[in-house]
């Protein structure tokens, strides 16, 4: 179950891994037409988190952790595919509402996909040490995008929104290899 941790924190590295993270105001913005409509986007991902919390945490326990995670990187695949396609304000509520919906996916269980993988192998008094080194990779990621995104962001912000979907394709086909440890 080893590997389910290396590949679970390769999963969190590319999660966050988001060109767009330090722009994506101004290009909702430029797309919009308003920095209000703009920041209404970010108000539907946190909603539509919060609303599917609860299904979500229901269904990771009906359908097991593996496939929950599978089915936040779908959603965060898609979402970034409808941001890169977003010549309007519905394309991008599309994808916040995907965005949304794929935090919810990932709240929780992740952190419980750690415990059970750790758990099969008799090393859940490690989970602490485990849980700070594959969350650390979210940090990592996120910085190393922001700062790549705006240096890109001098060239091409479409090009920018069209980069972000790889790493999250990339956490779709990690998780296709997370083996689904034992409850």
């Amino acid at each position: 179950m080893h590997r389910n941790i290396k590949l679970l924190a390769l999963f969190n590295f590319f999660t966050d891994f988001k060109l767009y993270s330090g722009i994506l105001i101004i290009y909702f913005a430029k797309v919009t037409g308003s920095y209000a409509l703009a920041m209404s986007l970010f108000s539907v991902v946190s909603v539509s988190s919060a609303l599917f919390e609860v299904p979500t945490g229901v269904f990771s326990d009906m359908i097991g952790r593996k496939k929950t995670i599978l089915f936040g990187a779908l959603f965060a695949t898609l979402s970034a595919i409808c941001y890169a396609i977003g010549s309007s304000y519905w394309p991008l509520f599309v994808g916040a509402l995907f965005e949304g919906l794929s935090r919810s996916w990932y709240s929780g269980n992740n952190d419980a996909f750690l415990h059970d993988s750790l758990s099969q192998t008799g090393n859940r008094d490690k989970f602490a040490y485990y849980l700070g080194k594959t969350s650390a990779m979210f940090q990592l990621a996120l910085m190393m995008g922001a700062v790549i995104g705006s240096v890109l962001a001098q060239w091409s912000f479409p090009l920018i929104m069209w980069l972000s979907v790889i790493p999250q394709a990339l956490c779709l086909i990690i998780g296709l290899f997370l083996g689904e440890p034992r409850r």
